[in-house]
C-alpha cells in the first residue's frame, strides 16, 4: 500500500467535494492512506477509519472495482488495528474479517505485494488480542508474521521488516505452548533486529518502543527466576523514558513506566521499600499519562499500584491500606470473568488479600465462593492445556484466602468443606464429599498465606482438627523454592546441574528431619489413633514432602516411619474401591535404559497378556482409547523443569516427548487402568509460580481415565525402581489394594538385606553415567529414603 504525498492527500481531499461515488471512493482511499501513516493533518478533521468507512460506504459490492475494494477493506482493517490499546478484541476481529476479505481479493489478482501488506496488519491484529483467544491468536499471529518476515527481499523498506520483527516479538511474548524460555530468547532475537534498524535510522519513536520491549523480556526472564535480569530491564526501561517524545503513543509511554516499576519493585535488596515506593510514583504516572490521552490500561495500572501498595504494608510496615482499597473500588466492575478473565482474577485476588489483612473473613467467603462457582466457565473457555493452568492458579490463591477465612470465621470443619470443593473444582474432579473408609485420615497441608505459620487439617469422617504450625510459613517455602534453605529444591538443583547423588540425599534427610519436626503435633496424633492409611491433599511446595519417610516424634522407642504403622496416598482421592486385574500390561519402554529388560520380564511374569512400544506415535495411540490395559507402565526418562509446565513429560525411546499437555487434552483410559510411572520425577506440579500450580502427570493420567497413578518426586535409581515394582505388581497379584501393595513394597524394599538382592541385582543404576557418590551399601542398600520413598500412589 502505497503511501500518498501530502499534495496528493490534499487534492483528493478537494476532490470529495464534487465526486461522484466511484471517484469520491478512491479519493476516501487516498486521503485514508495519509492519515494511515500521519495520523492527523491539520487541513482535514477526518481519522483514517473514518475515510476508509465512507469509501466502503461509496463501493456497492458488485460494481466496485476489485482493487479498489480490496483497498478499501485493508486500509479499513489496518485503521481498526491501529487503533486504541487494552481490550478491544470485538474490533480486532472486525479488522481481520475486513483484511481476510482483502487478501481473498489480492489473491485473485495475483498481487503478492498487497497480500504481504495486509498479512502483516492481520499478524498485528491477532497479536493485540488480549481476551480468551489471546493465547491461540498469538500463535496464529507468530505463524502469519514469521511467513511474511520470510518474504521479504534484500531490497524491502527496512522500516517495514522492523516493525514485522517487533510485533512478531510481542506475539512470541504471549505464547504459552513450548518452552518460556525459548519463547523469550525469540522474543528478543526479533526485538534486537527491529531496534538494530530504528537506532540506524535514528527513530526515537521505534528506539523507545525497542528499548521497552527489551524491558519487557527481562522482566519476564525475572519472573522465571533469573533475577540478573533486573538490572537490565531497569536500564532499557530507563533508555526507552530517554528516547521518549512528546508524540510517542501514550500507551508506550504507560507501558515504558510500568515496566520500569516492575523491575524496581522486583529488585529486592536493602532498598526494596525504597524501590516500590518508586515504582509506586511511576505507576502513578503512566496513569495520568492513560487516563490524560483517554485510552485504556490505566486501570490495569492501579489493579499492579493496589498490589504494590499492599506489599508495603503487609512487609515494610506501611499504613496505607487505604490507598490500595481505592485502587481497588476505582476497579471494580471494569473486568469481566470470560473477556478479561486474568484482570478479573487478580482483581478478586487483591480484594481477598486486602479484606484478610483487614481481617473481614465474612466478605473473604463471599469472594472466594464466588470465584469458585466462575472457575467452570473459565476452565470451559480455556483452548489449552497451559492456559487453563495459567488461570487456575489466580483461583487456587483465591482459595488458599478462602480456606482462612473459613477457618478464621466458621471453624475447622467449615474449612475442611470448603478445601475439599476447591480442590476437586481446580482439578476437574466430583466436588461431592470425600467418602473415606473408616480407619483412613485425610491430612490437608494447605499454603501458607501468612508469614509465620502454616494451617493443617486433620480429618476422619466429619470429625476435624485444626494445627497451626510455625515457622513453616510463606518466608519458610520462599526460601525453600528458591534454593536458599538445605531442603528439596536445594538437594534437586544440585542432582540436575551436576549429577550428583550424595549431595541430593544429605538434603534429602534434612528435608525429611525439617518437616517431621514442624509436623510433629499432627505425626503424633496419626500414630496415636491407629489410622490404617492417610490421604494427602498437598497444595504447593508441600507436593515436595515425602510423607511415607517422614519420622514419628521419638516419644518412647526407636524412630518409626510414616510407612510403619499406615499407607500413603495422595488425593485427588474419592474412595471408589477399583481391583486391578493384572490382565493385559502396556510397557512404554526405552529398552536401552538399563534394567529395561528386567521390567520387561517382570511384566511378562506378572500379568497375562503383554504389549510393549516405544515410540511417541505408537503410544499416542495407545493411549488414545483405541485398546483397553489392566496396566500401564513406564520404564522411560521422565523430566520436569520448575520454570517450565510442560516440562513434565515422558521421554520416548526415539526421544520425542510425550507431555502432561498431551495426556490432558488426548488420551481417554478404558476400564480405570494403574498407571506405573517409574520414570524419574514425574510426580511433581510446576513450581515456576508457586503456590499457583496444580496441574502434572499424575493429575492428567487421572482426568484422562487413570483409577490410579504411581509417580516419583525424583530422579529414581533404576535397580530400586526395578526391585519395588516386581514387588508391587506381586502383592497386588495375592489380592491387595494398591495402597497397601505399594506400601509393602515400599517397606521391603528399604528393609532388605544385600544377600536377597544378590539374584537379581544388576548393581547398575539409570543415573550411573552422571550419578557421582554411592548411596546402597552395607546389609540394606536400600534402606536411604533416597531409593523407596519417592514413589507416591495418586487416585481417583
Amino acid at each position: 500500500m502505497r503511501i500518498p504525498t501530502e499534495k496528493e492527500a490534499k487534492a483528493a481531499f478537494s476532490a470529495l467535494s464534487n465526486a461522484d461515488p466511484d471517484r469520491a471512493a478512491g479519493c476516501w482511499i487516498i486521503l485514508g492512506n495519509f492519515l494511515l501513516e500521519y495520523d492527523r493533518a491539520p487541513w482535514c478533521e477526518f481519522g483514517a477509519k473514518y475515510c476508509f468507512e465512507r469509501a466502503l460506504h461509496d463501493l456497492e459490492e458488485g460494481k466496485a472495482l476489485p482493487r479498489q475494494l480490496a483497498d478499501a477493506l485493508l486500509g479499513f482493517g489496518a485503521a481498526l488495528t491501529d487503533e486504541g490499546s487494552g481490550y478491544r478484541d470485538k474490533v480486532l476481529f472486525e479488522a481481520i474479517r475486513h483484511l481476510d476479505r482483502a487478501i481473498a481479493i489480492y489473491q485473485e489478482l495475483e498481487d503478492n505485494v498487497a497480500i504481504l501488506n495486509a498479512r502483516f496488519y492481520r499478524g498485528y491484529a491477532l497479536s493485540e488480542i488480549v481476551g480468551p483467544e489471546r493465547y491461540s491468536a498469538a500463535q496464529s499471529a507468530v505463524d502469519e508474521l514469521k511467513e511474511v518476515r520470510a518474504s521479504f527481499r534484500a531490497g524491502d523498506d527496512r522500516i517495514i521488516r522492523a516493525n514485522v520483527d517487533s510485533i512478531l516479538g510481542s506475539a512470541y511474548l504471549d505464547l504459552v505452548e513450548g518452552d518460556p524460555w525459548e519463547n523469550l530468547s525469540l522474543a528478543e532475537q526479533a526485538f534486537r533486529s527491529a531496534l538494530h534498524v530504528f537506532s540506524r535510522a535514528q527513530n526515537d519513536e521505534g528506539m523507545a518502543q525497542g528499548y521497552l520491549n527489551l524491558a519487557v523480556v527481562y522482566n519476564m526472564r525475572q519472573i522465571l527466576g533469573d533475577a540478573a535480569c533486573t538490572p537490565k530491564a531497569i536500564k532499557y526501561a530507563r533508555r526507552s523514558l530517554k528516547h521518549s517524545t512528546k508524540t510517542l503513543p501514550p500507551e508506550v509511554l504507560s507501558s515504558t513506566l510500568s515496566n520500569l516499576a516492575r523491575a524496581l519493585a522486583d529488585s529486592g535488596g536493602r532498598q526494596q521499600a525504597s524501590n516500590i515506593r518508586k515504582a509506586e510514583t511511576l505507576l502513578s504516572e503512566a496513569i495520568t499519562a492513560s487516563d490524560t490521552a483517554g485510552v485504556e490500561g490505566g486501570d490495569v495500572l492501579r489493579l499492579v499500584r493496589a498490589g504494590l501498595i499492599i506489599e508495603l504494608c503487609q512487609y515494610h510496615g506501611a499504613n496505607r491500606m487505604g490507598d490500595a482499597m481505592a485502587d481497588i473500588v476505582a476497579t471494580k466492575g471494569k473486568f469481566d470473568p470470560l473477556e478479561t478473565t486474568q484482570w478479573w482474577l487478580e482483581w478478586h485476588e487483591l480484594e481477598a488479600l486486602y479484606l484478610s489483612i483487614s481481617r473481614d473473613f465474612a466478605e473473604v467467603i463471599k469472594i472466594a465462593e464466588h470465584v469458585l462457582e466462575q472457575t467452570r466457565g473459565i476452565v470451559e473457555q480455556t483452548s489449552t492445556f497451559a492456559e487453563q493452568s495459567h488461570q487456575l492458579g489466580f483461583v487456587s490463591v483465591i482459595a488458599d484466602l478462602g480456606v482462612l477465612a473459613y477457618l478464621k470465621e466458621k471453624g475447622p470443619a467449615a474449612a475442611l468443606e470448603y478445601a475439599r470443593k476447591a480442590f476437586g473444582r481446580l482439578l476437574g474432579f466430583n466436588t461431592k464429599p470425600n467418602v473415606q473408609p473408616e480407619g483412613t485420615a485425610e491430612l490437608y497441608l494447605l499454603n501458607p498465606v501468612v508469614e509465620g505459620c502454616a494451617d493443617v487439617l486433620l480429618a476422619e469422617g466429619g470429625f476435624v482438627e485444626r494445627y497451626t504450625l510455625e515457622g513453616v510459613g510463606k518466608s519458610f517455602w520462599t526460601k525453600a523454592t528458591d534454593r536458599l534453605e538445605a531442603g528439596f529444591f536445594a538437594g534437586m538443583e544440585e542432582f540436575l546441574q551436576h549429577g550428583r547423588r550424595r549431595p541430593m540425599a544429605i538434603a534429602l534427610e534434612e528435608w525429611i528431619l525439617k518437616i517431621s519436626d514442624a509436623l510433629g503435633p499432627v505425626l503424633s496424633n496419626l500414630r496415636d489413633r491407629d489410622f490404617e492409611e492417610v490421604v494427602i491433599f498437598a497444595f504447593g511446595g508441600w507436593c515436595t514432602v515425602p510423607i511415607a519417610a517422614l519420622q514419628f516424634p521419638r516419644e518412647h522407642g526407636a524412630a518409626r516411619q510414616v510407612i510403619d504403622d499406615m499407607s500413603v496416598a495422595f488425593g485427588p482421592d474419592q474412595y471408589l474401591p477399583h481391583p486391578i486385574d493384572l490382565g493385559h500390561a502396556l510397557h512404554i519402554v526405552d529398552f536401552d535404559l538399563c534394567e529395561a529388560r528386567q521390567e520387561a520380564r517382570t511384566l511378562q511374569d506378572q500379568l497375562r497378556q503383554y504389549t510393549a512400544c516405544s515410540t511417541l506415535r505408537k503410544v499416542q495411540q495407545h493411549l488414545s482409547g483405541s485398546s483397553a490395559f489392566d496396566v500401564i507402565h513406564f520404564t522411560t526418562h521422565g523430566s520436569h523443569d520448575f520454570d517450565y509446565l510442560e516440562g513434565a513429560g515422558i521421554r520416548c525411546a526415539d526421544g520425542e516427548v510425550l507431555t502432561a499437555r498431551w495426556v490432558f487434552e488426548n488420551a481417554k483410559l478404558k476400564g480405570g487402568p494403574l498407571v506405573c510411572l517409574a520414570a524419574c520425577q514425574t510426580g511433581l506440579p510446576d513450581f515456576s509460580n508457586l503456590p499457583h500450580e496444580t496441574f502434572g502427570l499424575p493429575t492428567a493420567f487421572l482426568v484422562a481415565g487413570a483409577s490410579a497413578v504411581i509417580s516419583t518426586q525424583w530422579p529414581v535409581d533404576d535397580v530400586a525402581s526395578r526391585h519395588l515394582m516386581h514387588r508391587l505388581y506381586q502383592y497386588i497379584g495375592q489380592g491387595q489394594p494398591v495402597s497397601a501393595a505399594l506400601r509393602a513394597a515400599q517397606i521391603w524394599l528399604r528393609d532388605a538385606e544385600a544377600r536377597d538382592l544378590d539374584a537379581i541385582s544388576t548393581g547398575k543404576s539409570r543415573f550411573s553415567r552422571q550419578g557421582q557418590g554411592h548411596l546402597s551399601g552395607g546389609r540394606h542398600p536400600f534402606s536411604h529414603p533416597y531409593f523407596w520413598a519417592g514413589f507416591q500412589l495418586h487416585r481417583a
